[in-house]
């Protein structure tokens, strides 16, 4: 046996040497996105775009992104309810500060594998709790992202008849059948699970029945209609605190606060930085949100421009408030990980 184990270690390929080339390949990506966008920019135009700035409209983005990350934290903080009653502000504040610096600073989506560990560490909690809670915050959110990304198809883009919008209308409608699912029949089945796995008396059965346990309390906010009703109102004003961060800083470049260019920055922004491709997002991001504002004629000078402020404003603050809360000296993420492994 122990020959065999070794014939596959052996065999298997490196890790390291495939995150090693897939990181390579995401950051070439990532530089090859910033490269072309430069190469083609009026220089001269973009420093009068960033000359020309209205400092009082630059602060209140900032304030109004602010209160989007702080609504975030309160709808997690809801969605922990069942998993961490006894868990503080502050922590709860760290841990997702963490995940918000690891996903800025680093490549590749590690953020909320880093806010789970540090919540089960500092909060003595379950960790699928935690992770599944993190699920259902996605899930949430990706109801939100596929109707928006849904109507900005069709209405603001105005889009030729062979353009299929087949996928985004799928994405959104299973996703809130997801949602409906879970509201009205979630909470029984869990518990159905739950009580005939603890009813069996074999070591498998008793560790999944620990497992679900856990997984019901994390979706407590998901399969419970009363928890459902304020996360959903919850999410609904982050969406619209984040579409109004984008207005805003329309406003601070003199452009008009329309809500097409706010949606376009808002769903272009998201798509463009969902891989992660270079740390801080930095060519992909900006690539993306200028591609949301040249498709409604705004020269490609001012919205670059745009992109860098905005750019700055969201990966800056997360960053800054995770230093507050943390100091400079983390624990090791990794260790965390290898203990949980552990367990």
């Amino acid at each position: 046996m122990s020959n065999d184990i070794a014939y596959i270690e052996n065999a298997s390929p490196d890790p390291r040497r495939r995150s090693f080339v897939g990181a390579f390949i995401r950051l070439g990506i990532g530089l090859a996105l910033m490269v072309g966008l430069v190469w083609t920019m009026q220089w001269q135009e973009l420093l009068n775009s960033v000359q020309g700035l209205d400092w009082t409209w630059i602060a209140a983005t900032g304030l109004s992104f602010l209160l989007s990350l702080a609504l975030k934290l309160v709808r997690w903080r809801w969605l922990l309810v069942r998993v961490a009653p006894g868990v503080g502000w502050r922590a709860l504040a760290r841990a997702y500060f963490v995940g918000q610096a690891v996903n800025i600073v680093g490549m590749g989506r590690l953020g909320d594998l880093a806010r789970v560990l540090w919540l089960r560490q500092e909060g003595n909690v379950s960790g699928v709790g935690v992770a599944t809670s993190v699920v259902a915050e996605k899930l949430v959110d990706l109801v939100f992202m596929g109707l928006l990304s849904a109507w900005w198809l069709t209405t603001l883009l105005s889009p030729p008849e062979g353009l299929d919008l087949s996928l985004a209308l799928i994405m959104s409608g299973v996703s809130a059948i997801a949602l409906a699912a879970f509201a009205w029949f979630g909470q029984s089945a869990l518990n159905w699970i739950h009580r005939w796995l603890v009813s069996r008396t074999d070591a498998p059965s008793r560790w999944l029945a620990r497992r679900v346990g856990a997984l019901a309390e994390g979706l407590a906010g998901l399969v419970q209609r009363r928890q459902l009703q304020p996360v959903m109102l919850i999410t609904a004003a982050i969406w619209g605190v984040m579409l109004t961060t984008n207005a805003l800083l329309l406003r601070a470049f003199g452009l008009p606060p329309a809500a097409p260019l706010a949606v376009s920055v808002l769903v272009l922004g998201l798509l463009g930085t969902s891989p992660n491709l270079t740390p801080a997002n930095i060519g992909p991001y900006h690539w993306a949100v200028t591609l949301s504002l040249t498709l409604f004629g705004v020269a490609q000078s001012q919205a670059l421009a745009y992109a860098i402020v905005l750019h700055a404003i969201v990966s800056t603050l997360p960053v800054l408030i995770a230093v507050v809360l943390n100091g400079w000296h983390w624990p090791d993420l990794r260790a965390m990980a290898r203990e949980t492994m552990a367990k």
